[in-house]
């Protein structure tokens, strides 16, 4: 839709500049030959600007293409430092919850054993 607007903004901004010029050498009281020499003249200028700004045109397109390249490249290196860092620190959190979930259960063995040894000494004692 941008290049749309562009392109349309550029025919605009060389029709007007071909119809002002056209209006201004016609409308100028000269002999014939001179007016088809300015008009010659104009039509030349006319096209030196055009090819001046297609090339500026294409040249800030490029630039653009080339940039947005960059930053999707920027873009995907972030997203994937990002994607291995937060895998690291998953890893490590699993491991750590894994590792306190043992020391629970072994205390929780030991407390079971412990209660065992003193529920079997009690009935011992009876």
């Amino acid at each position: 839709m941008a290049e749309e607007s562009g392109s349309g903004y550029l025919r605009g901004v060389i029709t007007g500049l071909l119809f002002g010029a056209a209006a201004a050498l016609l409308l100028a009281p000269k002999p014939g030959g001179e007016l088809r020499q300015d008009l010659a003249e104009g039509a030349s200028k006319l096209k030196d600007r055009a090819s001046d700004l297609g090339g500026n045109v294409a040249e800030s397109a490029n630039d653009l293409k080339e940039r947005g390249g960059e930053l999707l490249s920027s873009a995907r290196a972030q997203g994937s430092d990002a994607l291995q860092e937060a895998a690291y620190y998953a890893q490590d959190a699993k491991a750590s919850v894994q590792s306190k979930a043992q020391d629970l259960a072994d205390n929780a063995h030991e407390l079971a054993s412990s209660a065992q040894d003193k529920a079997h000494d009690v009935v011992e004692s009876v």
